[in-house]
């Protein structure tokens, strides 16, 4: 009986396994740092949104019978905005949405104390505050028909949990701040004195 001659089992025949098997690796890595990569940023985020726009600090409230803050002008900057009054809520800095915020515990101008105006980081709002210069004047008007005029004295970057500008001011004093940095993780902070 004739032998049977193997099928033949040449290469062409051969299905190509080990480049499915790179495949299907490459794959699952690019997934794997995909999905790292949008945990990360979720993560960013959620610290983003409870740290937004707030310090980890709430002055103590206080009688005053100065004028309410309406409206802050800082020339140099193209900045003219109205300013409401907002307050702290659940550990949140309320802020409003088409001007500035004056933070109702803190000072009003015309007080020996701290006075907190701060706003959005977006052009129509404080987007322009960190090009501000020492010596620039910051004008804010009351309800009671008062102009106050402040010139700025010192510019800062700090994290949320350093409260030390709010807090360690003496004297009548204007400080402004927004959002600054990557994620608006930071804080850019104008502090203003009275002009004589």
């Amino acid at each position: 009986m004739p032998k049977l001659k193997k099928p033949n089992s040449s290469k062409k025949n051969q299905p190509r396994k080990k480049s499915t098997k790179k495949t299907s690796i490459f794959t699952a890595k690019f997934f794997f740092i995909v999905g790292l990569t949008l945990l990360s940023i979720y993560g960013l985020w959620t610290v983003n949104q409870l740290t937004k726009y707030s310090f980890a600090y709430q002055p103590v409230a206080h009688a005053s019978k100065k004028g309410l803050p309406t409206f802050i002008a800082i020339k140099d900057n193209n900045i003219f905005l109205p300013v409401k009054e907002t307050i702290i809520q659940n550990g949140v800095w309320q802020i409003s949405g088409d001007g500035a915020s004056h933070l109702a515990t803190s000072s009003r101008p015309g007080e020996n104390g701290t006075i907190i105006v701060y706003g959005h980081n977006t052009l129509a709002e404080f987007g322009s505050l960190p090009f501000i210069s020492i010596g620039e004047t910051i004008v804010v008007s009351t309800a009671d028909g008062k102009t106050y005029t402040y010139t700025v004295t010192k510019t800062v970057v700090v994290d949320p949990t350093d409260v030390s500008v709010l807090k360690n001011q003496h004297g009548e004093t204007l400080v402004l701040y927004t959002c600054y940095g990557f994620a608006d993780l930071k804080r850019f902070v104008v502090v203003a004195k009275p002009q004589l």
